[in-house]
């Protein structure tokens, strides 16, 4: 993408988003970082919000980025 926007002559990079389909990872997230995506977009369950909650938290520990 990168490539076909300088190549259209447009200023500045393209803003890459991403809407995930699988469980994100570390590995995922640097993989996509290393191809220019600025944001990755992921669904919520359609639960109670203490079951998203506890989601949202167990993703983060998985990643890294949980509550210090």
């Amino acid at each position: 993408m990168r490539t076909a926007w300088a190549e259209a002559g447009r200023a500045g990079a393209p803003e890459i988003r991403v809407l995930a389909t699988r469980k994100p990872t570390p590995d995922l997230l640097a993989e996509w970082a290393d191809c220019g995506v600025a944001e990755a977009i992921w669904g919520l369950p359609d639960a109670p919000a203490d079951d998203v909650r506890s989601y949202l938290a167990r993703h983060a520990e998985r990643l890294g980025i949980g509550r210090s």
